[in-house]
C-alpha cells in the first residue's frame, strides 16, 4: 500500500470510528435529556451527522486499497497479518451494508436487528484494524 493510500484509510478510519463510538456512547450509556426525548446529548445528532458524512470516505478507501493490497495479500503465500487482515476483509461488508440499512429500514425490530449488527461488524473492524496496525510487516 502506498503511503498516501495508508494515510487516507487511517484518516478515514479515526474519523468514522471517533464519531460511531461517541455516537455509540451516547445512545447506549447515555440519558435521556428529558422525559419525551431519545437524544441522551445535545450533541448526539451531531455525531450521528458526522458520521454518516465521514462513512463514505471508509467507504471508498476501503474499495481504493482493495485490488492493490486486500486482495493481493489475501492470496499471497506471505501468511504475515494474513488473520487480522481477513477478520477486515470480511468485517467490512457487513458493517458497510448495515450502516447503509439502518439509514432505510423503518421496521423497528428490524432496525434494532441492524444497528446491532452494525455495532458488532464495527467494533470488530476497529479492533482487527488496530491489531493489523501492530502487527510487524512482511519484509
Amino acid at each position: 500500500m502506498k503511503k498516501g493510500q495508508a494515510w487516507y484509510l487511517h484518516s478515514a478510519n479515526f474519523l468514522v470510528g471517533v464519531t460511531g463510538l461517541i455516537y455509540a456512547y451516547f445512545i447506549y450509556c447515555g440519558q435521556p435529556v428529558d422525559e419525551y426525548s431519545n437524544i441522551n446529548s445535545p450533541y448526539q445528532p451531531f455525531l450521528q451527522q458526522l458520521h454518516i458524512l465521514f462513512a463514505p470516505l471508509l467507504v471508498f478507501g476501503c474499495g481504493m486499497i482493495w485490488m492493490n493490497h486486500a486482495w493481493l495479500m489475501y492470496k499471497s503465500p506471505i501468511a504475515t497479518r494474513r488473520r487480522t487482515g481477513t477478520i477486515l476483509l470480511f468485517s467490512a461488508w457487513p458493517m458497510i451494508l448495515s450502516g447503509v440499512i439502518i439509514q432505510i429500514v423503518t421496521e423497528p425490530s428490524a432496525l434494532q436487528i441492524w444497528k446491532w449488527v452494525h455495532l458488532g461488524t464495527s467494533i470488530l473492524w476497529l479492533m482487527g484494524y488496530l491489531v493489523h496496525l501492530k502487527q510487524k510487516r512482511h519484509s
